[in-house]
């Protein structure tokens, strides 16, 4: 009803907390972001470094020998068995023998090339780092490489993505943005919930984090901590990858017990910070 001229029209409210987090509207959701040199800039730097620093890498490393050439190809053609999987880590471990941090370097920038681009087959650079390196240098190189490769699927989303999120997945964003408002006040234990559990994928994590106004650094943080139960239990299966005679055999319910009691750990603190963040708001 339209306010009348006897009624004066209310005074604007001043902008308090809850204002400045208050979730995006629909129409911003959909609204294009604006584009410019800086965000360019922001995003094809660290791209084109990552890409350049594969190509230099590939460039020299060592020429392989024609029977490990012949047995790369076959460990990497699809499909894949455990048989495929000793076989590709006989041959990297033999040619990182004389160039170790080439080789975690190259597995590195592969890594987060095919976290930045959903590439599947990252699970097996994993289980072959922890194969290579073993298991607490695996782990540190697997949190290193996905969470920067996470980090820059973030920046090209924000400034690329939307559109293509929304046409892909348009119900699902709108049900993601909407637990997302939910949870604005205390978002960073509930990125490390969606890290730490299975329930959605990373993929989608990535590319819509961006779209519904989860800040960058909340996302890389959470990224960081919530995949670490996973990372090390993917390198502990990959360290017995040699010792194995079918991939049940990976599983070691000690190691999966240990992934979630340090998922417990990491995800209680946020939650008793985040409890304590109500009760002092109530008193």
């Amino acid at each position: 009803e339209p306010v009348s001229s006897v009624h004066p029209a209310p005074a604007p409210l001043k902008a308090g907390k809850s204002e400045r987090v208050r979730p995006m509207t629909e129409a911003k959701m959909n609204q294009a972001p604006k584009v410019g040199l800086r965000e360019l800039a922001v995003v094809l730097t660290p791209l084109l470094t990552l890409v350049l620093t594969l190509v230099a890498l590939y460039s020299s490393m060592p020429p392989i020998e024609a029977a490990q050439r012949a047995d790369l190809l076959q460990a990497v053609t699809p499909p894949h068995s455990l048989a495929d999987m000793n076989l590709l880590r006989v041959v990297v471990a033999r040619y990182a023998e004389g160039s170790q941090a080439k080789v975690a370097a190259l597995i590195s920038c592969t890594y987060m090339l095919m976290v930045m681009c959903a590439v599947p087959g990252a699970t097996t650079l994993a289980f072959l780092s922890g194969a290579i390196f073993g298991v607490y240098r695996a782990t540190l190189l697997l949190q290193f490489s996905i969470t920067a490769g996470a980090s820059l699927c973030y920046l090209v989303s924000r400034c690329f993505g939307r559109a293509l999120a929304l046409w892909l997945w348009p119900r699902k964003v709108l049900a993601f943005r909407s637990e997302v408002a939910k949870r604005r006040s205390n978002l960073l234990n509930y990125i490390l919930f969606l890290r730490i559990t299975p329930f959605v994928p990373n993929t989608f994590v990535n590319v819509v984090s961006p779209v519904v106004d989860i800040p960058f650094h909340l996302f890389a943080i959470g990224t960081c901590l919530g995949t670490l139960p996973n990372n090390f239990i993917a390198a502990n299966m990959g360290l017995k990858l040699a010792t194995v005679t079918s991939f049940a055999e990976l599983y070691d319910y000690r190691v999966l017990m240990f992934g979630i009691a340090a998922g417990v750990v990491i995800l209680v603190p946020t939650f008793l910070g985040a409890e304590a963040g109500k009760l002092l708001k109530e008193k």
